[in-house]
């Protein structure tokens, strides 16, 4: 756990600083002793790391106008260890706190001991970005951090008692100008008990995403939440603008439970979806939502809410996880590619001829049964475009996927073209 300590003196990765003074100079200048002639510019990990007790290793200053993880971390496909809960009392919490810049997080599995779960928590009084991985993943432009074939496993991120304006994601809290693919949260729940403040932001992969990409990554985690306040949650994001998802699945429920004081939008894949696009991805889980209020409570298979310029491609739900009490309404033209079935339909091979027929119609705006929770005001859906036959997951590329036997969901590939592990 002190290695990775050592690396919160030093956020650049230029050199390694264990706080200890010089014997020749009596001062901590750290060292450089191995690095190229011009010099180090991250870290890596050999071995396994185990974090004993609360010792978090602050990477990145957890707060706002704090110094950001700028350097490369390379796990080597090992593994670190939390051995018990974690509990961060600034505004960014995760094992990097506040990352920025062209930061590059690649190749381990973050996890509890077998059959132990373990909590990162945070009981900051304002506003918080908390992800078991990363708080906040800052980029701008072409200066982009990245996340990539990160595993996350049985480590729980607890919102408790959430403020206002609150990030939470498995994996990353809030991603701006980001990239994150090859990636999973698994067997482990987001949870919020209570709020005090309006609007909280729940992603089983990541809380919000803006200007990003998210690609070949999946969760099998759940979302519960007790809030009483204004929610947007998603099984991968909880709300999104600006950015793209591709190539991603989602089998955990997202389930909110209490009396609700204002509008929830709730996803199988995506809370609230502003901009943007979702391409080739299917989500198996089910929605719960159990709670009531006087603002309008919006749950969709894919996403609660879509506006009129985000697009879906090719993108698949079990209809046994959306029911018929929810709002079902109506998507746009360019919304038109989703699909729902039953799981054993879903299992099906690609070289199986499906045909989707939307329910029919009762008014203008209800022409495809359960799509989305609500849908912002515009041109009227394409009913009588709607019904097709196709092979099922026929534009989906076999670089990305695995199809498997006729009786298993597809699986998912890396980037690089191998499958991802823990599946």
């Amino acid at each position: 756990g002190n290695s990775i300590s050592y690396m919160a003196n030093d956020l650049d990765g230029s050199h390694y600083d264990d706080e200890l003074s010089d014997t020749d100079t009596g001062t901590d200048e750290g060292t450089n002793t191995g690095c190229p002639s011009a010099g180090c510019d991250g870290y890596e990990i050999l071995e396994d790391v185990t974090i004993v007790g609360s010792n978090w290793p602050a990477l990145g200053s957890g707060s706002f106008g704090g110094v950001p993880f700028t350097a490369d971390f390379n796990g080597n496909d090992n593994t670190i260890t939390l051995s018990s809960d974690i509990t961060g009392n600034t505004s960014d919490t995760g094992l990097f706190a506040y990352v920025k810049g062209d930061a590059k997080i690649s190749n381990f599995t973050l996890s509890a001991p077998a059959g132990v779960s373990v909590n990162v928590k945070n009981v900051f009084a304002n506003a918080a970005y908390v992800g078991s991985v990363v708080g906040r993943m800052i980029g701008s432009g072409s200066d982009r951090p990245s996340l990539d074939s990160i595993n996350v496993e049985r480590v729980n991120v607890d919102g408790g008692s959430a403020k206002a304006n609150s990030r939470f994601g498995g994996l990353i809290g809030q991603a701006d100008y980001a990239d994150i693919m090859n990636s999973s949260y698994k067997t482990a729940d987001l949870k919020v008990t209570s709020a005090s403040g309006n609007t909280l932001y729940m992603g089983v992969l990541i809380g919000t995403i803006s200007n990003s990409t998210l690609k070949n990554s999946y969760s099998t985690g759940n979302i519960k939440s007790k809030s009483g306040k204004s929610i947007q949650a998603g099984g991968l994001v909880g709300y999104m603008s600006s950015s793209s998802i591709s190539d991603c699945y989602a089998t955990g429920n997202v389930e909110s439970k209490g009396t609700s004081e204002l509008s929830e939008n709730l996803g199988g894949l995506i809370g609230s979806a502003v901009g943007g696009s979702i391409e080739n991805s299917y989500y198996t889980g089910s929605l719960v939502k159990t709670a009531s209020g006087s603002q309008p409570q919006n749950v969709g298979a894919i996403a609660g809410y879509i506006n009129a310029f985000f697009t879906i491609t090719a993108v698949y739900y079990d209809v046994a996880g959306f029911t018929d009490s929810f709002d079902h309404t109506p998507v746009y033209a360019n919304h038109s590619e989703i699909f729902g079935y039953t799981v054993s339909e879903l299992q099906t091979p690609t070289d199986t001829t499906l045909t989707f027929t939307p329910a029919a119609a009762t008014t203008e705006h209800a022409c495809v049964y359960g799509l989305q929770g609500t849908w912002d005001s515009g041109a009227t859906p394409p009913c009588d475009t709607m019904s097709t036959t196709f092979k099922i997951y026929d534009a989906w590329s076999t670089d990305n996927w695995d199809f498997r036997a006729a009786d298993e969901l597809p699986i998912l590939k890396s980037t690089t073209g191998v499958v991802l592990p823990r599946q």
